[in-house]
């Protein structure tokens, strides 16, 4: 399965994080650090391995308590309308 961005979202990036909002309705949501990294690696189309292994990486963290974190960030974002996934 691979993740994106979903198309009909708005999202303003500032030094400490990233403010998303669905246009389709619901709160706006601000993404810290990783939350933001996450976002922005979702410009295109990534699975869950490609999310985690640039995460742990960039984070220096290991890869079990980064997937384990990303995957609860995804169903978040994709409950909220702002991250769909796909087959």
């Amino acid at each position: 399965m691979t993740w994106r961005r979903c198309a009909d979202t708005l999202f303003r990036t500032a030094p400490d994080g990233t403010l998303v909002i669905s246009l389709q309705g619901g709160d706006p949501v601000f993404l810290a650090a990783p939350g933001d990294a996450v976002w922005a690696l979702l410009d295109e189309d990534r699975t869950l391995d490609e999310l985690v292994a640039e995460l742990a990486r960039r984070f220096a963290a290991p890869a079990d308590d980064v997937a384990r974190d990303c995957r609860s960030l995804l169903d978040d974002l994709v409950r909220r309308g702002l991250v769909m996934g796909a087959p």
